[in-house]
């Protein structure tokens, strides 16, 4: 039995890998260059996002801000092109994300008489490396890794108490960086010899820990269920949040190539898309 699984996984491995090794022998042919130059492709893309997973929490406590929804992103992203590495790009990605709050769910969810927050934003600076193979049909596989700076979800919630009374809750955060890694995958196709269109799907992750402040008021209510100022009790706190912010990332953008061969123009397998 256990022959039998060592050979499916030989088999396998190789089935796997046979495409990544003929992208690899296409450039083993012809003269090199052992001088290193770096070219320029610029890339700009715009799509939609969907948050994944609970995403925020409230100190240690199991009580999750998981009203994230989707919202849209827009990226900008270089990378650098040699002669020497054809298929393996050193990539800078900049981006920057919104997520919308649900509101009315989250409302819902917990029963409350009220609730309102902002939506959740993101500016994400990433370095990262990418494997690039195909014709004027193109892949590319990517994984970058970098830091967001976070900011958002100042929110508000109350609820009804036993007394009839509104108990509400506000948040306010300062921005906060963290840490960030992702990992994308796209299929690119060659307009021309300057341009490439491209579809980029990305699971994006990142953590970080933030400061704010929770304020809890008591107010009594008017028989339309308004709160009547000033508030019956106030306590303001410092507050911790940690976020552990998960989405999928589905994208179409250009790339613009700032050069028109990589090597040597005469040598047609070193004109690479």
């Amino acid at each position: 039995m256990l022959k039998w699984s060592f050979l499916v996984f030989i088999a396998s491995f190789s089935l796997i890998n046979r495409p990544l090794f003929a992208q690899f022998k296409r450039f083993n042919i012809g003269p090199k260059s052992y001088k290193l130059q770096l070219k320029a492709e610029y890339s700009l893309s715009a799509g939609a996002v969907w948050a994944i997973g609970p995403f925020a929490q409230l100190k240690d406590q199991a009580e999750a801000a998981d009203g994230a929804n989707y919202g849209v992103f827009t990226e900008a992203r270089i990378q650098f092109r040699s002669s020497q590495h054809p298929l393996w790009i050193p990539q800078l990605q900049v981006g920057y994300m919104q997520l919308g709050q649900q509101n009315e769910n989250w409302k819902k969810q917990y029963n409350l008489l009220e609730a309102k927050a902002q939506d959740w934003s993101n500016l994400y600076f990433m370095p990262g490396l990418s494997f690039q193979g195909g014709h004027c049909l193109q892949f590319q596989l990517r994984l970058n890794a970098g830091a967001f700076v976070l900011w958002g979800w100042n929110a508000q919630r109350g609820i009804l108490n036993a007394n009839e009374q509104l108990d509400r809750y506000s948040w306010s955060f300062s921005p906060a960086v963290g840490g960030a890694i992702e990992l994308g995958a796209s299929l690119q196709y060659r307009l021309n010899k300057r341009w490439t269109l491209f579809s980029d799907f990305a699971y994006f992750r990142g953590r970080s820990g933030r400061e704010g402040s929770r304020r809890r008021q008591l107010f009594a209510l008017d028989r339309q269920q308004q709160a009547l100022s000033p508030p019956l009790f106030e306590l303001d706190e410092l507050f911790l949040q940690r976020v552990d912010w998960s989405s999928l990332k589905l994208s179409l953008g250009l790339r613009y190539r700032a050069f028109k061969y990589l090597h040597n123009p005469n040598k047609r397998y070193w004109n690479y898309y």
